[in-house]
């Protein structure tokens, strides 16, 4: 299951409060976010490293690989997410390790052009294609 909100994440999480989130947040956004999280009693990593970056489309796009690990340390966490998707580089780890995905991304261009890399991630984990 993979699926893409386009809309404030936290707004989501408040609504919905399920799963196992991972996420890449500055310093401005993380507060409310861990706040909100003990409130609901919901797990989070808060992976944010500057050496992830990568250059790409997206300002700030990160690599895949470190996503993966984080995610691979935790296997009992099936349903993975990202509450400030951005370009979606969680969500294409999440799919890559076989996990249900859920992104919010308040950017509507954002949103799709994540969605496009993760959805295109899922064609080519179930064709072998692993990008």
């Amino acid at each position: 299951m993979i699926k893409f909100i386009n809309g404030d994440g936290l707004d989501y999480l408040q609504e919905n409060p399920e799963g196992f989130i991972v996420t890449d947040c500055t310093k401005h956004e993380i507060s409310e976010l861990l706040a909100l999280c003990e409130f609901l009693g919901l797990p989070v990593i808060n992976a944010y490293a500057k050496d992830w970056l990568k250059p790409g489309k997206y300002p700030g796009e990160k690599r895949i690989q470190p996503y993966q690990a984080i995610i691979r340390a935790f296997p009992g966490q099936k349903l993975i997410i990202d509450p400030f998707m951005g370009s979606g580089a969680i969500g294409i780890a999440a799919v890559l390790e076989d996990r249900d995905f859920i992104g919010c991304e308040i950017d509507e261009d954002r949103c799709k052009y994540a969605k496009s890399r993760i959805e295109d991630a899922a064609i080519g984990a179930i064709a072998g294609n692993i990008p």
